[in-house]
């Protein structure tokens, strides 16, 4: 544990802070500014010399070899070079002021930096003591960087909290992909942390694969899959749960998977050819028949395959609400957040979706039934929040219920530990027609969040993670407990 600490202080230590960078800068700036203007003294100081020669012959009735041209070049060099002298000295000021004051944020930034260190040492060395204590009122938390999913926004939560502490991360692995992964520092168990092999909780439902290998080994191989790939995966939330979407076909490697679209649905107008394993709209392509979505898919990759549904709710770009002024109208989808939860020691399934906070997510151009743009067609940005929507009531209700259908679908397929709590939060976009049907459009799993989700990701650590939690601040309506009918249990982790 000792060394431990070393490592901790050597590591921040020899990290430079950014005000440091800054400061260095700056100096940097003034060395070359400095070399400039002795460079522009000396050339000013060369030209002088040449016109004060060529007074000196003229003084002695001597010839001079220069031509007045030529003495028009160097008079005009040398009130040049002067200029740049001057405007180099008056940089010179400019940056020495901008280094006072960096300097400054330098000091203030390394003594904040020395706290951090005091504060990540005392919580090196308090560890062992707290966690043995049964009744411990601390809690510890690690950020351990990881590339995907939401860690870091559970982190910076839990360090809100009175009584929970940052516990520093280090370098564990190179992954074969070349990915960098981090372990909490001495391979330490945390009550939270984003390395699940490290975590009293998960914040993903996955499984492992493959042999049960030796966690703390730099050859650490096992694999895992997520067991909610069923909701996540385009390709198969659309053979889990095709009523919920959608017609939809597949194409992979190039060809089609299954059945070709009928000639019956060759009328359709719009195609959208999307990439299972992309997110937020990156890898949606919109074409004009299934023929050009085959054309278009490139070999190696897998796609889904989906007409555009039929009389699309168009809505107002600024309220949301139904257009009936034709040629105004939006296409629009709406995100729901909900997250699943297995609690400690029970093999059950909870599912929660958000009625606090959403988001209605408008099209930029009006809709046209024959346009390939994105601006048309792609629902993205984030619109109107939920509050200031008049319609979100009444499609909450709707959501929530067809959310608890899905959940029930699939919950005898997801797999969690025997005994650590777990959970996993989702985004889910649906879409609306004229006559009222909705239909789910996708699953995002560890979902694209801003700021604006803090106060909802807060409230749902509070759920799942509740230890060290001031009752008192909690914000009892953001989340709501719905219930999944029919099946009242899931499968245990095998480990």
């Amino acid at each position: 544990m000792e060394s431990d600490r070393k490592n901790v202080s050597q590591n921040v230590l020899m990290s430079k802070t950014r005000e440091t960078l800054y400061r260095e800068g700056l100096e940097k700036q003034l060395e070359v500014n400095a070399t400039w203007r002795r460079v522009f003294s000396i050339e000013a100081s060369t030209a002088n010399l040449k016109l004060s020669d060529d007074e000196t012959r003229k003084r002695n009735n001597e010839e001079s070899k220069r031509s007045l041209a030529e003495l028009d070049v160097v008079r005009c060099s040398f009130r040049v070079n002067r200029l740049e002298e001057k405007l180099c000295e008056m940089r010179s000021r400019e940056i020495k002021t901008l280094l006072k004051r960096a300097r400054d944020a330098e000091v203030s930034a390394l003594t904040r930096k020395l706290g951090d260190l005091k504060s990540t040492i005392d919580a090196v060395k308090r560890y062992p003591n707290v966690v043995s204590d049964s009744k411990r009122n601390e809690f510890f938390f690690s950020d351990c960087h990881q590339q995907w999913g939401l860690g870091r926004w559970y982190c910076e939560c839990l360090s809100r909290r009175k009584t929970w502490t940052a516990y520093p991360s280090e370098k564990w692995f190179v992954t074969k992909s070349g990915v960098q992964l981090y372990s909490p520092m001495g391979r330490m168990l945390m009550d939270f942390s984003d390395q699940s092999v490290y975590s009293q909780v998960e914040s993903c439902l996955y499984v492992d694969v493959g042999e049960n290998v030796d966690a703390n080994s730099p050859k650490h191989t096992h694999t895992h899959r997520y067991g909610t790939e069923c909701l996540s995966s385009k390709s198969d939330l659309a053979i889990t749960a095709p009523e919920f979407l959608p017609k939809t076909w597949h194409i992979r490697d190039g060809v089609w998977s299954g059945k070709e679209p009928s000639s019956n649905s060759t009328s359709t107008t719009l195609w959208f050819l999307k990439e299972c394993n992309r997110n937020f709209a990156t890898g949606i392509t919109v074409l004009t028949s299934a023929r050009a979505c085959l054309e278009y898919a490139k070999p190696g990759k897998s796609y889904v395959v989906q007409p555009h549904y039929p009389k699309p709710l168009l809505v107002n770009l600024s309220t949301g609400l139904p257009s009936t002024r034709e040629g105004e109208g939006h296409k629009f989808h709406v995100r729901l957040y909900m997250f699943l939860r297995k609690p400690q020691n029970r093999h059950v399934l909870e599912l929660y979706t958000c009625r606090g906070h959403g988001w209605i997510c408008i099209a930029k151009e009006p809709w046209n039934s024959t346009s390939t743009s994105r601006n048309v067609q792609i629902t993205r940005d984030r619109s109107i929040h939920s509050s200031k929507w008049e319609m979100w009531p009444g499609v909450y209700r709707r959501m929530s219920s067809m959310a608890a259908r899905l959940v029930n679908r699939i919950v005898k397929r997801v797999e969690v530990p025997e005994s650590k709590p777990a959970f996993e939060l989702f985004g889910v976009d649906f879409i609306m027609t004229q006559d009222e049907r909705m239909l789910m459009y996708e699953v995002n799993a560890g979902p694209c969040v801003k700021d604006s989700e803090r106060p909802m990701i807060a409230e749902m650590l509070n759920i799942c993670i509740p230890w060290g939690v001031d009752n008192h601040n909690r914000s009892r309506d953001i989340w709501e407990r719905v219930e999944i009918q029919g099946v009242p249990s899931i499968r245990a982790k095998i480990r």
